[in-house]
């Protein structure tokens, strides 16, 4: 699920509105706000609490006789997903965190190497037809969440193993 940071204030009207599906929001997308717009230490928790968590869970039960189940997790060296509290919070997930060296995302991070482009591609198109369509329109934050949903689902998860393989993050056979 997509996690979709917008630029807003924390307190604001926007934090209050943007997971209220009636408002034109994806439900396929998980969205807060940071005034910054970008994920600090407490959006990362968010994340885990919000995407991550959920992930291991539904992994947890499907191979509920594996006693022995971890999750490895690739970040890069953004400092806030090398804070105590985030890691702390991933080890609480059985969740080993592999830090991707600085400078080597372009080779070494699958959403880099083999997601971003295509995904970005996408929002792309349904960016341009939608300007289109509508040329004197205003872009909306619903809206972004419609197209980055929409995207996300263009995105298979053979494309994602594909580029895990790739990059060696796992043999052919696993």
């Amino acid at each position: 699920m997509p996690f979709v940071v917008f630029n807003a204030k924390p307190t604001g009207r926007i934090i209050r509105e943007v997971n209220l599906p009636h408002l034109g929001y994806s439900p396929e997308c998980y969205h807060t706000v940071q005034d910054k717009n970008w994920v600090d230490e407490d959006r990362m928790k968010l994340w885990i609490r919000k995407i991550w968590k959920p992930f291991v869970m539904q992994k947890r039960e499907k191979y509920r006789d594996r006693r022995d189940l971890c999750f490895i997790l690739q970040l890069d060296n953004f400092k806030a997903h090398l804070t105590q509290g985030v890691i702390s919070e991933l080890m609480k997930l059985s969740t080993l965190m592999v830090e991707v060296p600085a400078s080597c995302t372009s080779n070494a991070q699958v959403l880099d190497v083999g997601i971003n482009k295509p995904f970005k591609d996408r929002m792309d198109k349904l960016r341009t037809q939608w300007m289109l369509e509508n040329p004197t329109g205003s872009v909306s934050r619903p809206l972004i969440s419609t197209w980055i949903a929409a995207a996300w689902r263009s995105i298979t998860e053979e494309a994602i193993l594909n580029t895990c393989r790739h990059i060696g993050f796992f043999g052919n056979d696993d």
